[in-house]
């Protein structure tokens, strides 16, 4: 069964159509008064959203007896954005294997030994899913990562309808998935998902830096790893015609700040780090058995 939290959406919906499960929605109240916070200049701050989720998935499981809560947070979220005083920062927290396997413990002592927690994509990360997800050009159009489509006071690109926009094209989460796919999907298929090509956007070029690993440190977004950036450019490039590369801001940028700086071999060694499935996850055994079947 697929179980949706926050608010619904034509884009949940069409997923669900799609997947064909049963659907369960959780809905919630947010306090009026942080909205009047907000409008008096205060912060929000970070909400771990994910460990929210991982909550309120329990209170549903125990309800209707479900034994398994299954994420898809992958291998990319072990990985934190800085660190700060010996201590990595991690913005993602919520979604990596540490946090997975505390809840889990937490579950299984206080709530129910019956319940087990995990993520189903964890020994992947985010440029192998993307190989995968362009297997099947039928979500191409039901799926989004971009957060203004999640913004609650000022709405988002979903509150268009379900033939409205899906990504912004501006922020880190746009540009980290359009770089894993572009060299998966073709051009006509890049327009339909994304609307542009963000290459060719050369105010974008911050935020290329960051997630490359040129400057400044990794956005705080649930994004990717610099390497998986570099490793996806670089499929990209080679398939690239040199009008192309030569037209691109962005491709030029990443031509003179990472690929020149680079050995073939490196990139070899790259590939086979990101490109294989890692067996450091916390999924149970019986679920293993039926992955590695079929």
């Amino acid at each position: 069964d697929t179980c949706t939290f926050g608010k619904d959406s034509p884009l949940y919906a069409q997923v669900n159509t799609i997947i064909g499960t049963p659907k369960l929605f959780i809905s919630r109240n947010m306090d009026p008064l942080l909205f009047k916070m907000n409008t008096e200049g205060y912060y929000n701050g970070h909400v771990p959203i994910s460990g929210i989720i991982a909550f309120a998935l329990t209170v549903v499981a125990y309800l209707y007896d479900y034994k398994y809560i299954v994420m898809a947070n992958e291998k990319s979220a072990n990985e934190g954005n800085t660190e700060m005083d010996g201590i990595v920062i991690n913005h993602q927290r919520s979604k990596s294997l540490e946090f997975e396997k505390a809840f889990d413990n937490y579950v299984h002592k206080y709530i129910s030994s019956d319940l087990k927690y995990f993520s189903i994509l964890r020994g992947l990360y985010e440029v192998r899913i993307a190989q995968e997800f362009a297997k099947y050009p039928q979500y191409f159009g039901a799926f989004s990562s971009c957060n203004r489509n999640f913004h609650i006071l000022t709405g988002g690109p979903s509150t268009l309808g379900p033939d409205g926009p899906r990504w912004c094209g501006k922020c880190p989460k746009c540009i980290f998935v359009y770089t894993m796919l572009r060299p998966r999907i073709t051009d006509e298929q890049t327009i339909q998902i994304f609307g542009k090509e963000l290459y060719e956007d050369a105010s974008l070029e911050p935020l290329f830096k960051e997630l490359l690993g040129i400057s400044g440190i990794k956005p705080f977004e649930c994004v990717g790893t610099n390497e998986e950036m570099i490793l996806a450019m670089r499929k990209f490039y080679q398939a690239s015609s040199k009008q192309l590369i030569a037209s691109s801001h962005i491709m030029k940028l990443f031509e003179h700040g990472v690929l020149n700086k680079m050995s073939k071999s490196d990139f070899i060694a790259l590939e086979k780090k990101l490109m294989k499935i890692y067996t450091d996850d916390n999924i149970p055994s019986e679920i293993k058995e039926k992955i590695t079947r079929s």
